[in-house]
């Protein structure tokens, strides 16, 4: 052999080993993301596993929702009952292919979606929905409230969500201020900190979140906000920690399932969620602890 084809017979050689290397490599990476998918599979089911209520451990279930609230949101409904017209407003919508109501827009209701960013089809074409993008802030929401309302041609929604991944309790005192009563308050809230410990992030006109922990407001801040407008916390969300589902308290008896105490309803965050890392910690998010 001489010298040239030497040089191509080991040029082949090393090609042949580059290939079963690339297919192993290929072949690890898929076998790691299995993993990874199976892991948060696990953790789920052990985070529905230490779940206290039981309304929550057996009703969430994810349809269109970001994680498991669409069982929630069904059940509270079906155990209500309310024979008025079907209607919702949700504040906070994305780019409206993952959101609180759109399975509810699935089930026959009507609504409206405010938020900031473009929907990613063309809701003209629904005549249940309405959308208006807009920035929220407190100068305007109780006025989207009240347009909400009217476009709808109801006095009250059955349904409000809530997710602006920062000022939402302020939005949600202020509806509420506007004698907002929907059977169900849906709100996202920041669960790093424990069920005792209130917490509420500084209004800011023009918050805008950064994919940290500083946004929103503590679960006990939810309840004692709700709690004077005569509303209990029925459940937090098992998969991730993420929404609370407050609930008008004339309806408490329809939840024997649900505790009484806190405690016992609020969860932890699990937002390692589809391979996502968790929300890093911020200065801001540390400087907003000591010194609120």
């Amino acid at each position: 052999m001489d010298e040239a084809n030497k040089k191509i017979s080991i040029s082949v050689e090393e090609f042949k080993k580059f290939l079963v290397f690339k297919n192993t490599f290929n072949s690890d990476l898929m076998n790691i993301e299995s993993l990874r998918s199976l892991n948060t599979e696990l953790i789920y089911q052990q985070r529905l596993n230490i779940c206290k209520n039981k309304f929550a451990k057996e009703f969430a279930k994810n349809h269109f929702s970001q994680t498991d609230e669409d069982g929630l949101t069904i059940e509270i409904v079906k155990r209500i009952n309310d024979q008025t017209e079907q209607t919702f407003v949700e504040f906070g919508v994305g780019n409206g292919l993952q959101n609180n109501t759109l399975i509810l827009l699935s089930m026959g209701w009507k609504g409206s979606w405010y938020g900031g960013e473009n929907l990613a089809f063309n809701e003209k074409l629904s005549k249940r929905l309405k959308f208006q993008k807009r920035w929220i802030t407190l100068n305007n929401i109780a006025d989207l409230y009240e347009e909400s309302l009217k476009v709808n041609q109801v006095k009250q929604h059955q349904i409000i969500s809530l997710d602006l991944d920062g000022n939402d309790l302020f939005f949600a005192e202020e509806i509420l201020k506007n004698k907002a009563r929907p059977n169900l308050f849906i709100c996202e809230y920041n669960a790093i900190f424990p069920p005792t410990v209130k917490w509420n992030m500084p209004y800011n006109s023009n918050q805008k979140w950064e994919g940290d922990q500083y946004f929103g407001a503590s679960i006990a801040s939810f309840v004692e906000l709700f709690e004077k407008y005569d509303y209990f916390l029925c459940a937090c969300n098992p998969q991730t920690g993420t929404n609370a589902f407050f609930v008008k308290s004339q309806y408490r008896d329809l939840f024997p399932d649900v505790p009484v105490n806190i405690q016992d309803i609020y969860m932890s965050p699990f937002y390692e969620l589809n391979n996502k890392f968790s929300h890093p910690v911020s200065p801001k998010f540390v400087e907003s602890i000591i010194t609120n």
